[in-house]
């Protein structure tokens, strides 16, 4: 069985999708067996594709980890920001 997802996220700017997507990157290298992930930037969308041969819980897994990650990865990076205006 073959599976694919598309998942767009809209960081409203190119250097934060880009900032993100370059905090993410090392995930898509280390990818399951079967498991293919493309991540680029689009006019301040982050644009996720996952596409696996492989188990659907390997699936699913591997998606909540890259979701999880850019979660992490948006929040230290609007807490550094923040902590930046408030020091000026």
């Amino acid at each position: 069985m073959r599976l694919r997802l598309e998942i767009e996220v809209d960081v409203h700017s190119e250097d934060l999708c880009k900032a993100i997507l370059s905090s993410i990157e090392p995930d898509n290298v280390t990818a399951p067996q079967h498991t293919k992930i493309v991540c680029r930037c689009e006019n301040g969308l982050l644009k996720v594709e996952v596409v696996s041969e492989g188990p659907i819980l390997t699936f699913r897994n591997t998606v909540d980890d890259l979701l999880e990650h850019v979660a992490i990865a948006w929040k230290s990076i609007m807490s550094v920001l923040s902590k930046g205006k408030q020091d000026e």
